[in-house]
């Protein structure tokens, strides 16, 4: 077995359990500046391709596809840090209507992932408080999903809407549950209480959160947006409704770019 003692030298042992040093150049042996590109080393005889047989043919093995993707799976296995809606404007964000918001009045607020970190979101929460004077509709947005052809046939920047209609709100209590993958122990997940005439995307059957078959991966950068319309039950806000959205799960390590 060699065993690169520096860059001048290497070790080797024997069968018999000498350990002999050898000059690595007198062995065909030398350094790498890390400074050397891969397309470098090709044209200097030190690298070479990685061939397999893909249908038929010879193809070049994809190290994305063989190493990167994989570590997907294994960032899930370090839990990092909670996220269960504690901290403001890094896993729980507020939007708020103001007073005097007439119908159609649209408000936004965006939550996004750190810098280097990897979240596995299990679900995302809308709460929306009880307000005699006005109520909104409600929908979220995430920047991982495009927005193919939004309402009025213009994409939407925030991404794709996670509701296909809007959840209408009334001016009771109202809070959305929305479900991914495996869902975790938590008093204030796993039933939903909607607001009252809540249908269309949501479902008739009140008692089911909307649910997705695998946890959400959000890398940094990722945005979840919640949205928040002024609906025609009283047609002005009269006091300011703030909607609060929290997102449940960890965060894990991020191996993948």
């Amino acid at each position: 077995m060699r065993n690169l003692v520096d860059k001048t030298a290497i070790e080797i042992e024997t069968i018999s359990g000498k350990r002999i040093i050898r000059d690595a150049r007198s062995l065909g042996v030398s350094p790498l500046s890390t400074n050397i590109t891969p397309q470098q080393l090709l044209q200097q005889g030190h690298g070479a391709f990685n061939l397999g047989m893909y249908k038929g043919s010879l193809a070049v093995v994809d190290l994305d596809k063989q190493v990167n993707q994989p570590l997907v799976l294994a960032e899930e296995k370090y839990t990092l840090g909670i996220l269960d809606g504690r901290l403001l404007n890094y896993d729980v964000v507020q939007v708020t209507t103001g007073a005097g918001d007439v119908t159609g009045t649209t408000k936004r607020a965006r939550l996004t992932v750190p810098a280097g970190q990897v979240w596995i979101v299990h679900a995302v929460q809308i709460y929306v408080p009880k307000d005699t004077t006005g109520a909104v509709n409600v929908n979220w947005r995430c920047s991982l999903w495009p927005d193919q052809v939004a309402t009025g046939g213009t994409p939407d920047t925030d991404g794709q809407a996670f509701l296909e209609t809007d959840g209408v709100g009334t001016n009771a209590i109202g809070i959305w549950n929305f479900l991914f993958g495996v869902v975790p122990v938590t008093t204030n997940i796993g039933s939903i209480v909607a607001l009252a005439g809540a249908a269309g995307a949501l479902g008739s059957a009140i008692a089911t959160p909307k649910t997705m078959p695998k946890p959400l991966r959000l890398k940094g950068g990722d945005v979840i947006t919640v949205q928040e319309t002024v609906n025609a039950v009283n047609g002005t806000i009269i006091l300011a409704l703030p909607v609060t959205l929290s997102v449940y799960g960890y965060v894990a390590k991020a191996l993948v770019n």
